[in-house]
């Protein structure tokens, strides 16, 4: 498949690209050469000068050099009074660890600075100084004032336990618990303090626990809390569902057979239904379903889990009924309910699909392209343009995901690239405060200090006011540290974090690394020329698989770059004559060489089929055997959307997306004949 048609949308990004750094290029140049001022002429002519100005920050982040751990200054040599500030509080953290209380009260009288953030942090420190000291009122007293998370949150339950007011003690109790683990609380709490809450805590407060429970599907710490509830037929329900979800249905039935109470009948009813279902037995759904009408959460959850049950079921018909009745339902119902129902339009379709109702799968198509949930809005407007013929109104929106890559192969008209989302995040100019901060992290970057300049920016962007362009730069460059450190991983994450419209971003080439990072780039040229596997498409799939982390592991045991379980890459080591000890599956170079052999031998088995070799690279082989049996008679785009695991369906999106972005910013050679 096409990754660049006839179309030069992405050629011409590229051509923008370098355009535009070399204007910047040229006057940087002038700056140096000829002017006394920062701002070049064609600068202070540009309607760009935002964006130069971003240019030169971005670039200096990254040109950055990295000092000689051996070489660092102490404290007393640095010559930046911000940077002595932040290492001097730094000391104080350490001193107060050390409980080395009279040294702290001195930092506390003495230190003075004029940084928000410097500031915040005494203040964190003297609370913490506070506590350790057993000064709790005081401590509460402060409190008050400001909130620094659930650390501090843990002091101040201990602060009221140890004043013994139970009152405002449990009140705090139960807003930790209800929004966290209890494995998290009772790290911090000594057992008898807990045992005594958990026991003091009304009935009330455990209906809104478990209902969360139930809601998340999430009951691992049941067993731990339930001899301190003394509903039993809350127990015997939710005892019940643990049951369900474990596929325990006998006992599940034997717990039921206890839940006598009105208030947990039509969850009761609920219950049983489903299990029959899985049991084959249809024949009093409608009934069941008329009598749980009145209780409308109830009604509408078992709409969606018995329209779900009977897909899995392989009941097409049956299955599209209920769901079509959940639709209805959530259309006059919506509040709140917006993905539910978005993602039941987007299944239901594809049930058509498979059902050979093009119409109705149209229909559904075109209404989900209205979607207020932007990834089914894109995914519905790409397949309703597939159905109409027509553009898609979206995808030019959002290039950076699957569908771009996708409709960018069926374009036939050369479009002119929009850069102007990326030009609109950056191109204004600064205020002086920006500067002062962007001033403040060089400090800390050219002292080697990478942490703590990340800390600093953490705490800028989340609790200092700046214009948007000014909040967008700021994270960038936190992202650009992370890059700097060499971390893939939390190099993405802080972007997607940072900027939760990613999709629409496109970055420049010198910005590429945030998106499409290369590491190890010798031993996978080296193994994918000698295997004759596209060079791209591994880079695509170690950054899915890993995120280039060498010593990662997966819940399935899958480890390393590639990751490899123990049984493929013995499989695959033997199958090319190579020596192999399961120890060293860990080693960079062991693991590409095997990760590599071993999707060539999937891109063979399936005749070259990129799609079908990377959901048996991460299924199996065997369920891709099944999924060609069952809808094998579908186009390559049909077949992807109808993988029944959405891990492996999403899997093979997000590296067929990143494929594509991999041969853009690194195979400029192939722009306008790139082919997956």
């Amino acid at each position: 498949m096409k990754l660049f048609s006839k179309d030069k949308w992405l050629k011409n990004i590229f051509e923008l690209e370098l355009l535009l750094i070399f204007s910047i290029f040229i006057s940087f140049l002038i700056t140096t050469l000829l002017m006394t001022d920062n701002i070049s002429l064609e600068e202070k002519n540009s309607d760009k000068q935002g964006l130069f100005e971003k240019y030169r920050i971005f670039s200096s982040i990254n040109d950055l050099r990295i000092p000689d751990p051996e070489a660092a200054l102490t404290r007393d040599e640095i010559k930046s009074p911000f940077v002595r500030d932040f290492l001097t509080m730094r000391s104080a953290r350490t001193e107060l660890k050390d409980k080395s209380y009279g040294i702290i009260d001195d930092f506390i009288r003495n230190f003075k600075s004029g940084d928000p953030f410097l500031n915040s942090e005494k203040d964190k420190l003297h609370l913490k100084n506070l506590y350790v000291k057993k000064q709790y009122s005081q401590f509460i007293k402060g409190y008050k004032q400001a909130k620094y998370g659930f650390e501090y949150d843990i002091m101040l339950l201990l602060s009221y336990i140890s004043i013994k007011d139970e009152k405002k003690s449990l009140r705090v109790f139960e807003g930790l618990y209800l929004n966290n683990p209890i494995r998290s609380i009772r790290k911090n709490l000594p057992k008898s303090e807990l045992s005594g809450l958990l026991n003091r805590v009304e009935p009330g407060f455990w209906n809104r626990k478990l209902e969360m429970m139930i809601e998340k599907g999430s009951f691992s710490e049941f067993s731990q809390i339930s001899r301190y509830i003394k509903n039993r037929q809350l127990i015997n329900y939710i005892s019940a569902e643990i049951n369900y979800s474990g596929k325990r249905y006998k006992r599940a039935k034997t717990f039921l057979a206890g839940v006598r109470s009105a208030r947990f009948i039509s969850g009761k009813e609920k219950l049983l239904l489903k299990m029959r279902i899985r049991d084959d037995d249809y024949s009093d759904i409608d009934h069941t379903l008329e009598k749980l009408m009145s209780d409308k959460n109830v009604y509408k959850r078992l709409l969606l889990d018995i329209s779900s049950i009977l897909l899995i079921k392989g009941e097409l018909e049956l299955s599209s009924k209920y769901f079509t009745r959940y639709i209805k339902y959530l259309r006059e119902n919506k509040k709140g309910e917006e993905y539910n129902y978005w993602n039941a339009l987007w299944v239901t379709a594809w049930i058509k699909v498979k059902s050979g109702d093009e119409k109705g799968a149209s229909e559904l198509f075109r209404e989900g392209s209205k979607s207020t949930i932007i990834p089914y809005r894109i995914a519905n407007s790409f397949w309703n343009s597939i159905y109409d013929g027509k553009k898609p109104d979206t995808i030019d929106e959002f290039p950076f995901t699957y569908y771009f890559a996708r409709y960018s192969d069926m374009r036939e008209s050369e479009d002119n690239p929009d850069l102007s989302y990326f030009i609109k995040m950056f191109n204004t100019k600064g205020s002086d405060l920006f500067f002062d901060l962007i001033s403040n992290v060089k400090q800390l970057l050219e002292e080697g200090l990478f942490d703590e300049a990340i800390e600093y920016l953490s705490w800028t962007i989340e609790n200092r006011e700046l214009p948007a362009v000014d909040m967008n730069s700021l994270k960038m460059v936190e992202t650009l540290i992370y890059l700097k450190k060499g971390d893939h991983y939390h190099t993405f994450v802080s972007f997607r974090n940072n900027f939760s419209d990613y999709e629409k971003i496109v970055l420049p080439y010198f910005l590429k690394d945030i998106y499409m990072p290369v590491k190890y780039s010798r031993l996978v040229t080296k193994y994918s020329t000698e295997s004759g596997v596209s060079r791209e498409l591994v880079f695509a799939l170690i950054k899915r698989e890993s995120m280039f982390r060498e010593s990662i592991i997966s819940p399935a045991k899958a480890k390393g770059l590639m990751q490899l379980i123990d049984q493929t890459a013995s499989q695959t080591a033997r199958n090319i004559g190579l020596k192999f000890r399961r120890s060293d599956i860990y080693k960079p170079e062991l693991n590409i060489r095997l990760g590599i052999a071993h999707l060539k031998e999937l891109l063979e088995k399936y005749n070259g089929r990129v799609y079908l070799a990377l959901a048996a690279y991460n299924a199996g082989s065997h369920r891709v055997a099944k999924w060609l049996e069952e809808f094998g008679r579908f186009e390559e785009n049909k077949f992807i959307e109808m993988i029944p695991f959405s891990e492996t369906r999403n899997y093979v999106k997000n590296v067929l997306r990143n494929y594509y972005y991999y041969k853009y910013y690194y195979k400029p050679s192939e722009r306008g004949n790139i082919r997956l």
